[in-house]
């Protein structure tokens, strides 16, 4: 086997872990192939091409092939046919949207130095992970405090909104007022309808925060607002939308003061403090979303606190 001083090395991919390295030569380049612990299966995964250092890219006849080509050895047919019984039907060379991706990737990480390679491709789901568990920690607490239950005894539909990564679920919404409501307590209560607001009633959106209580968010449904933003004089020719202050909110949500019956709560903004600033409520047209933007409040036990 050559040395490797001998040639210049083309990073493709990094070696997954526990994966064994064979070296196999093509014409007067060497291959690093990586395969999967165990009876060896497939042609292998392709790490890096040794170049001749007399050669002069882009003449080399493989700087521009895609890989995979690289390390079929035999028949191609034999291993194309392979694949497709795997439920691989790609060809080497698919000009799919996916496998250009693939191919693009490899290629710009193939561009970066060893070192910085080595932290790009190091897998970010770890500390994603650990993240995510303190967040569903704590969006758990949060959940049990606002409920007074523990998430497993409430509704399914509940469940996965309450410790889905960073989101605490508070109830289904209804709807939302839009300016300062010119009523409060009780007079609310009773008569939001009177107000203007916008109704979300059978559209299955979930009203959520974050886990430390301090921001509120609307979860899956349907969040298009298109057909109601005339009423509002607001452009709509805009992707993102300032619908306006958000004076009140209307949701419906088992609670151990509402014996985890279903039970329709209203909360005014800024309602112990007048002078408090109101959410503003912001809707992304390109993705039919809701948002609220600044406001003084917080999310604790018993429910939304200004």
């Amino acid at each position: 086997m050559a040395s490797v001083a001998q040639f210049r090395i083309q990073h493709v991919a990094t070696r997954p872990r526990g994966w064994r390295v064979r070296t196999k030569r093509h014409g007067a380049h060497e291959l690093r192939i990586a395969f999967p612990p165990g009876k060896r299966k497939g042609s292998g995964q392709l790490l890096e091409i040794l170049h001749p250092k007399g050669e002069r890219n882009p003449s080399c006849t493989l700087a521009g092939k895609n890989p995979a080509e690289l390390v079929i050895f035999g028949n191609p047919s034999k291993a194309v046919k392979k694949n497709a019984r795997r439920g691989n039907n790609h060809k080497p060379g698919c000009s799919c949207p996916i496998c250009k991706n693939m191919r693009g990737a490899k290629k710009l990480t193939a561009k970066m130095p060893k070192p910085v390679r080595g932290v790009f491709d190091r897998n970010p789901k770890r500390k994603r992970r650990r993240r995510n568990q303190d967040e569903s920690s704590e969006a758990v607490k949060l959940y049990q405090a606002f409920h007074g239950k523990d998430p497993q005894g409430i509704v399914e539909k509940h469940v996965s909104a309450a410790v889905r990564m960073e989101y605490t679920a508070l109830g289904k919404l209804l709807a939302l007022g839009i300016g300062r409501a010119d009523a409060s307590g009780d007079a609310l209560v009773q008569r939001w309808e009177k107000q203007p607001h916008i109704n979300f009633e059978g559209d299955g959106i979930t009203l959520a925060s974050s886990p430390d209580g301090a921001q509120l968010y609307c979860i899956g449904g349907n969040q298009n607002l298109e057909n109601c933003l005339a009423r509002f004089g607001v452009d709509e020719s805009k992707d993102l939308i300032d619908v306006g202050d958000c004076g009140f909110v209307v949701y419906e949500a088992r609670k151990a003061q509402g014996g985890y019956e279903p039970v329709e709560y209203v909360h005014k903004f800024a309602e112990e403090k007048a002078s408090a600033e109101l959410p503003r409520l912001i809707f992304d047209k390109l993705r039919k979303m809701i948002f609220f933007a600044g406001g003084e409040y917080r999310v604790e036990a018993p429910g939304i606190i200004n």
